[in-house]
């Protein structure tokens, strides 16, 4: 291509009609090739055209072209001057073809190219239309795969809902069957001591003394109808052990909640009687006696998709305690029947607030009244399943009023929590099925500031339930073997250590700790079977 543009110059600057142009004007040549002058030579032996004659050798046509030098010369010229190796010496008239061959080449190249980029564009589509073919084939798979599993778990779900319904009703209508029939007795005795007694006093006297007696009967009747209406203390529990991720959980015909200390010498134990029809069941009686039992209270709540939780801490509002317990979307406030001995006898009244911060589909995992204090009084918080985000709110202003995003801390696929608790600096939660209590601070900034993991052992531990006395956090945790232990360990801030103040054992599956609550230096941990250990720290 190179040679092909001096070609072309060369024929401009030499072959041009312009006389006054000398040949090789524009190359340094040699003594033996240099320039002569171009006016006519007197010779008969040259033609009246000297331009297309050499004017070193006037009788030879410039009918020769070096290639590499890119000049026409003549025969004698291209003999003398250009017989180096390197030169290339063509006769003029072939330049043409040569052209057109080059041309030819130029074309073949091209249209190769045009061949090539047409095979790249088709290869790119091709690539294109797999790689969208393999991406609808996964979408396609994933979604085939997410409906099989929906249906597997719904499945699973309604067989299980199904087994517990048939098992309370079983047992609910067992119950009744036997309280029909003591009543039955009961009626067939009445009826024969009357008969007995008609026929055994005639006078007036006797008959007097026969009316009396009957209302004696009467009352008691009335007392036992009233203890059987409200429920005995000895609760049926059966219960069912279910695997959840290591821990375990019990289906009972009255599942304790979680108890609360309300008073120095008074402590609410709170059961899920839903099951049966009946709501949730308030036990007040003396943690040092459980046998001492104060009142019972039966509140109905019918709902029962969503699960009962406890705040094991009472708020303090309006210069008396609550109990405070949510399900669902919404919080309940136990209101108490303050009595002149200093202790409360029975709930007056149960106040309902609706939390708003609930998002649709979610519910309330974990609720805790805040510490006693002067400026966080009325506070509790709440955590809601499938949310990282804590809701601070006011029984004041009901409802939520501060959102703490615990995203940072806790890992995308986490779980609903177990148990929170937060005093005015310090937040502790426990997170289903995890190892450890996590501890963070919130001064407008998430900061996690430490960790409460067990004592190492042979069995694995899993925290049960957290609570902050005003200056220890207390822990429970529990052993994952069906028969283990469970222990309760404290945490002192200000000597950053912990130490084990209690180790109990289990023996059955309703021997298991539920909740853990205390009132001044005396710590009440409720367990499955109702029952409490007290023990001071």
């Amino acid at each position: 291509m190179v040679a092909h543009g001096k070609l072309l110059d060369y024929k401009k600057t030499y072959l041009s009609d312009d006389n006054n142009h000398a040949p090789h004007a524009s190359k340094d040549v040699s003594d033996s090739h240099r320039d002569v002058s171009s006016d006519p030579i007197d010779c008969p032996d040259i033609p009246a055209d000297p331009v297309k004659r050499c004017l070193k050798h006037p009788k030879y046509e410039m009918d020769k072209c070096c290639v590499k030098c890119a000049v026409v010369t003549c025969l004698e010229c291209a003999f003398n001057d250009h017989k180096a190796q390197t030169c290339d010496v063509i006769p003029l008239e072939d330049i043409p073809k040569i052209l057109k061959t080059l041309q030819g080449h130029v074309d073949d190249a091209w249209q190769s190219f045009v061949q090539l980029r047409d095979s790249v564009t088709n290869m790119y589509k091709e690539q294109k239309q797999l790689q969208d073919n393999v991406r609808d084939l996964i979408r396609e798979e994933i979604e085939s795969t997410a409906e099989e599993a929906i249906k597997k778990i719904k499945t699973n779900q309604d067989s299980l809902l199904q087994a517990v319904c048939e098992q309370g009703t079983t047992e609910s209508l067992a119950f009744d069957s036997k309280m029909k029939k003591m009543k039955d007795e009961y009626t067939t005795l009445k009826e024969q001591k009357i008969a007995n007694m008609n026929r055994e006093f005639e006078d007036l006297d006797k008959l007097q003394k026969v009316n009396d007696t009957l209302e004696k009967i009467n009352g008691v009747s009335a007392r036992f109808g009233r203890m059987l209406s409200l429920e005995d203390k000895q609760i049926d529990f059966s219960s069912t052990k279910v695997e959840n991720d290591g821990t375990f959980c019990k289906v009972t015909n009255g599942k304790l909640v979680g108890g609360v200390m309300i008073k120095k010498n008074q402590c609410v134990h709170l059961l899920d009687q839903r099951l049966q029809g009946k709501g949730v069941l308030f036990t007040c009686f003396d943690p040092n006696d459980s046998k001492k039992e104060y009142w019972k209270y039966l509140y109905p709540i019918k709902d029962q998709r969503y699960p009962i939780v406890l705040s094991n801490r009472a708020m303090y509002h309006d210069n008396h305690f609550r109990l405070l317990f949510a399900a669902g979307r919404t919080a309940y406030f136990v209101d108490f029947i303050p009595s002149r001995e200093g202790l409360y006898e029975g709930v007056k009244n149960v106040e309902l607030v609706e939390i708003n911060a609930v998002v649709t589909g979610s519910w309330i995992t974990s609720i805790y009244a805040h510490h006693n204090t002067n400026h966080y009084r009325s506070e509790f918080i709440i955590s809601l399943s499938g949310c990282n985000v804590l809701h601070r709110c006011n029984l004041v202003h009901k409802g939520a009023f501060a959102e703490i995003n615990i995203s940072p801390l806790i890992s995308a696929t986490h779980r609903s929590l177990n148990s929170i608790t937060y005093n005015e600096t310090m937040f502790a939660i426990v997170i289903q099925g995890s190892n450890e209590v996590i501890m963070f601070t919130n001064d407008g900034i998430i900061k996690r500031c430490g960790t409460l993991s067990p004592p190492a052992g042979p069995t694995v531990l899993k925290p049960v339930s957290v609570f902050w006395t005003g200056a220890r956090w207390l822990v429970i945790w529990m052993s994952t073997e069906t028969k283990g232990s469970w222990l309760v360990m404290m945490y002192k801030p200000k000597e950053d250590r912990m130490e084990e103040v209690y180790r109990g054992v289990v023996t059955s599956i309703l021997d298991v700790p539920v909740s853990i609550t205390n009132s001044e230096r005396n710590v009440v941990v409720s367990l499955a079977n109702t029952s409490t250990v007290i023990f001071k720290f």
